[in-house]
């Protein structure tokens, strides 16, 4: 006959050990969602501090945190399921050589971004602020409140322009005055403007070039030198005063396209001539 005496001791240590198993596995997610989370607030803070264009050493230092956190969290985690700490950190030890290993081998041949988190890029053709990058895709915020997100593989295809790779960035005043306007004044107004901006640099100097005798009029550039940051305030700022001193230029005007009308001396139809310089 089968002997039950026993039962109800192995079922009362089935059910003490079930429980203490139960206690384990939520402490050991406990630490673990901890750790997760500390690190996903880290790593938002390390977004921040990089859009905000904060010092280097303190993205830095917000970057070790953010691993820090999450390998405390996860070893805590394997610690509290039954796992020795020296085994934990034996683990870790062999796991970061392995890695490194794997990646001296293998960095030549990882393509890379050449751009980080917080510079404004011109990739496949979308001129906007670099706000995250993954394995996959780059995530540009244009200017116009639009959010795009761009292959890398397409990046990597494709020429790109970093405007932050510089600390300094040329402006371009490019204006057409007419003909018959005084060259010599409106160059002057133009370079006048350009110095008595103090975001202007004053090497190289601020100079101004006739770039082209167009259809309609003569087109000038102002080439002046400011902070990358400031490229494109000062860009606007610049422009609008050049055509506020234009106005108030007797001898200097904006060109604008216009046409001129050839009436044939033998009464024929009326033609139109090419553009010109000077009203028929």
């Amino acid at each position: 006959m089968l002997d039950v005496t026993g039962l109800p001791d192995w079922v009362e240590n089935l059910n003490a050990m079930s429980l203490a198993v139960k206690q384990e596995m939520f402490r050991a997610g406990l630490f673990l969602a901890v750790g997760l989370l500390g690190a996903a607030l880290l790593a938002r803070l390390t977004n921040y501090l990089r859009l905000r264009e904060f010092p280097r050493a303190l993205i830095i230092a917000a970057r070790v945190a953010y691993f820090l956190v999450l390998l405390a969290g996860v070893m805590t985690s394997l610690h509290q399921m039954g796992l020795p700490y020296r085994f934990l950190v034996r683990g870790l030890l062999l796991v970061v050589l392995i890695g490194s290993a794997l990646y001296m081998m293998l960095r030549p041949f990882m393509p890379t971004l050449p751009f980080r988190i917080g510079d404004v890029v011109l990739a496949a053709q979308i001129y906007g602020k670099v706000e995250s990058i993954s394995f996959l895709y780059t995530r540009l915020r244009t200017f116009d409140g639009k959010v795009v997100f761009v292959p890398n593989s397409k990046i990597i295809k494709e020429t790109l322009v970093n405007y932050h790779t510089t600390p300094y960035r040329r402006v371009d005043l490019d204006v057409t005055i007419r003909y018959e306007d005084d060259l010599d004044r409106a160059r002057q107004v133009m370079v006048e403007i350009m110095k008595a901006d103090e975001r202007v640099l004053e090497k190289p100097a601020p100079t101004v070039f006739v770039l082209k005798l167009g259809d309609y009029g003569v087109h000038l550039g102002g080439r002046c030198w400011v902070p990358n940051l400031k490229h494109w305030k000062a860009r606007c700022d610049m422009l609008e005063l050049v055509k506020r001193r234009f106005d108030q230029e007797p001898a200097v005007s904006a060109a604008l396209p216009r046409q001129e009308m050839v009436l044939l001396p033998d009464g024929g139809e009326a033609r139109p001539g090419g553009a010109a310089g000077r009203e028929g």
